[in-house]
């Protein structure tokens, strides 16, 4: 039976790097993994999501150490908002690479 949101938001909010078992970790590197091959526009486009913020945030580090004896606090303000904005992408990103996998692997799904 196939997942639903709800089901998956569940999942990535519980998926922590740092808590989770090692049965979690396992499924989670077989996700990355699987997608890699089967469907790579969906696992580029949740890491190049990543990438891309990251590159972005470090372009305006760098003005603002070029900037540094200037006023620095509209380029720290800016980070801010990427940072802020950051996390609505990349939470839909990632949602999107599981719903993926679930939607063709559904007997994956950890049924706790």
């Amino acid at each position: 039976m196939k997942p639903s949101r709800k089901d998956i938001i569940l999942f990535m909010m519980g998926n922590d790097a740092r808590f989770r078992s090692s049965d979690r970790n396992v499924l989670t590197k077989k996700i990355l993994k699987t997608l890699k091959k089967e469907n790579p526009n969906r696992y580029w486009g949740f890491h190049g999501s990543i990438y891309g913020l990251l590159a972005v945030l470090l372009i305006v580090a760098y003005f603002m150490v070029q900037d540094a004896y200037g006023d620095v606090m509209p380029y720290a303000y800016t980070m801010l908002a990427l940072m802020f904005a950051g996390i609505p992408l990349l939470g839909y990103t990632g949602f999107k690479m599981y719903e993926t996998y679930f939607a063709k692997h559904p007997e994956d799904f950890p049924r706790d």
